[in-house]
């Protein structure tokens, strides 16, 4: 998936275990018309990796601009 294409990053906890085990899912929203959506489970450390695909998100997107300029 290109980083350009990604729209949200979403963390959260699916149960109560998950929360108390420290994992937890991924939802990275994308452009696509049909399939808008891609979604990682059971992952450690979840809201870390949520931010630093947000922060390449950013980083693409400042460097566009850059560009444009």
């Amino acid at each position: 998936m290109n980083y350009k294409a990604i729209t949200n990053v979403k963390p959260y906890y699916p149960s109560v275990i998950s929360y108390i085990c420290r994992y937890g899912n991924i939802l990275i929203e994308t452009q696509a018309d049909q399939f808008g959506h891609v979604e990682l489970h059971t992952v450690r450390s979840h809201e870390k990796a949520a931010h630093v695909i947000m922060n390449k998100c950013m980083e693409h997107g400042a460097e566009k601009l850059r560009m444009e300029n």
